[in-house]
């Protein structure tokens, strides 16, 4: 225990990819509105699941190319390619005036540069956390891509109050070249290898990570239903607001993480992470039942507290369970959930809600949340019984 405490957390590094971080994650907080933006060009609900869906292509298409980069030259060299791509994207997306093939290759860099970035921050951060605080390092870590939830929705609310969404675009270009000067003073975190990577493939088919990627693809299509379409729902209903929602999510995610951090360890990752998911389906069913804006903000609380432990014990298992050299290719493959359950389940969301209505689909999406971690904790389980380590 003392050991542990005394390996520092907080470090130079530590500090500069946190406000890089959270600069770049403004960027992508900002695109909460996005479906707004394509609505007011003339696109349909069940359009903006297909362009959405298609913009995940580019993700998952260099989500292996990225891994097995930063297992080869590092993680650092991503972290700048990544953020020069956002910048670009974002500029360019003020030249969009109507649904067209150029809408959907946008969507498509706008994709590549997430999953670039997302993927080098995740990796660099758990290189440089000590490794007996790791759940703890990344769920702080974690607070750089909260905040940006909260602060971009109400931002862009007020930009879209009082200009357009070609000023919300030149913001996010603003925000994105201050996250690419922060990063500029980051060293190389990954070490010397004594042997190659086996690749991206090897990686993510190791027997061990399997339940967690039952339960990260859950966990990606809740996530998918909240950012494509809870614009679209406040501006169909009425109820609430982008950014009240949001905030009331990134805080108590926020504070989740800075209270409890220690939790994971204290009482075990995989109950907390269950339970967390089991808040969260809750707060996808309030969210479905909300009429008023006091009952978006109190779903959107719900669904933050279930959030806040679990990406970084998510995260922290699959560090857990594969080996250094495959350190970057694991998370790469995790990671390639949340593009892949927007190219899937964006056009079925988009779709549900057509035939059937919001409510259906959000308390649809509690509902299968909570079956999966049902099931995830029994594999779990059997996992444990059978014998293989589980941390």
């Amino acid at each position: 225990m003392v050991h542990r405490l005394m390996e520092k957390l907080v470090t130079r590094a530590f500090g500069f990819a946190f406000t890089s971080n959270l600069l770049m994650g403004l960027t992508f907080a900002l695109f909460i509105h996005y479906a707004g933006f394509l609505v007011s060009l003339g696109a349909s609900e069940r359009t903006v699941g297909v362009i959405v869906g298609v913009g995940s292509i580019g993700s998952l298409v260099v989500r292996p190319y990225v891994g097995h980069l930063m297992d080869r030259i590092g993680r650092r060299p991503l972290i700048h390619t990544g953020n020069l791509i956002n910048v670009a994207g974002l500029a360019a997306l003020t030249t969009v005036t109507s649904i067209s093939w150029w809408v959907y290759a946008l969507t498509i860099i706008h994709g590549i540069a997430e999953a670039v970035l997302f993927t080098s921050f995740v990796t660099y951060t758990a290189d440089i956390v000590p490794a007996s605080r790791r759940t703890e390092g990344m769920a702080l870590f974690g607070v750089s891509g909260q905040m940006p939830l909260a602060l971009g929705g109400l931002l862009g609310d007020f930009i879209l109050r009082t200009s357009t969404y070609t000023t919300l675009f030149w913001v996010a270009v603003g925000l994105g070249t201050a996250a690419f000067a922060m990063a500029l003073p980051l060293h190389e975190s990954k070490g010397v290898h004594t042997r190659p990577s086996l690749g991206f493939l090897v990686a993510i088919r190791q027997h061990e990570l399997s339940p967690i990627w039952l339960i990260t693809a859950s966990f990606s299509l809740t996530l998918i239903s909240i950012f494509t379409f809870l614009k679209t729902f406040v501006d169909t209903t009425g109820y609430g607001s982008v950014g009240v929602f949001f905030a009331a999510y990134s805080t108590m995610a926020i504070v989740v993480r800075l209270g409890g951090r220690q939790l994971p360890q204290r009482f075990g990752e995989i109950p907390v992470l269950s339970a967390s998911l089991i808040i969260m389906s809750g707060g996808m069913v309030l969210l479905g039942s909300a009429t008023t804006s006091l009952a978006i903000g109190i779903a959107g609380a719900t669904a933050g507290i279930g959030h806040g432990f679990s990406f970084p014990i998510l995260n922290s298992l699959v560090v857990e369970r594969s080996t250094t050299e495959e350190r970057g290719a694991a998370l790469s493959g995790f990671l390639s959930f949340f593009p892949l359950a927007s190219l899937i389940g964006a056009p079925l969301l988009g779709w549900v809600i057509e035939s059937a209505g919001y409510t259906s689909m959000y308390r649809g999406i509690g509902a299968q949340l909570l079956v999966v971690v049902m099931g995830y904790a029994l594999w779990e389980r059997h996992r444990h019984h059978q014998g293989i380590a589980v941390r």
